[in-house]
């Protein structure tokens, strides 16, 4: 039976697409393909979710990179602007309120760096959306790694088996289900609605009481 349900933050509870971003932005395929490896797929950013460096240091290099390839100007305006895309999932989020309302624990698992999360989590009162949580920085552990998961389960005493895992990853996926979580590879809120109740979790609407008149 399934008691608690975890998300990932980025792609799932709000917006995160920065090839999507990419490509709306350049229309070019090399610069797309570039700036992606140079920023959001490389070991530098991995290191500022990991929360073992600081972003000013981090960019420095990545603009580095990019200068030394002829793509300072594009890197530069990205790495202004990338932000703007972490827009609230409305979707995720009322069902995450409707999991909590019929008697769900929910919580975050989430590869992300102290200061996107403090803007995303301030933006969206993930104090009161959430019952808890781990962003990776916090423990300078990162999504696939078996011990972030090991922890997540030890930190809130949650039972694996009773335990429902959802990301937009599927190697963080493939790592949830080696240590028996049950996961789903997120693609809409729509549809992993749609697998909770394969699953037998309960996501009715409340009733509303009607007032009495007497």
């Amino acid at each position: 039976m399934i008691k608690n349900v975890i998300f990932d933050l980025g792609g799932v509870v709000v917006n995160f697409s920065p090839k999507r971003y990419l490509e709306e932005r350049f229309s070019n395929m090399k610069t797309e393909q570039f700036l992606y490896n140079t920023i959001f797929d490389s070991v530098l950013w991995g290191e500022l979710d990991r929360g073992t460096e600081e972003r000013e240091v981090t960019e420095q290099n990545m603009l580095k990179i990019a200068k030394e390839n002829g793509r300072l100007f594009e890197a530069q305006a990205v790495l202004d602007e990338w932000q703007d895309m972490l827009e609230p999932r409305l979707d995720t989020i009322k069902l995450i309120k409707k999991l909590k309302e019929n008697g769900y624990k929910v919580y975050y698992l989430s590869n992300i760096a102290q200061d996107i999360f403090k803007l995303i989590s301030e933006k969206n009162g993930f104090s009161e959306l959430f019952d808890g949580g781990i962003a990776s920085y916090e423990v300078n552990l990162l999504k696939p790694e078996p011990e972030i998961y090991t922890l997540m389960l030890e930190k809130y005493s949650l039972v694996a088996k009773e335990t429902v895992f959802c990301d937009d990853t599927r190697k963080n996926i493939t790592a949830a289900r080696a240590l028996d979580i049950r996961a789903v590879h997120f693609l809409s809120a729509a549809q992993f609605e749609k697998e909770l109740k394969s699953i037998n979790v309960n996501i009715n609407e409340p009733v509303k009481k009607e007032m009495s008149l007497s």
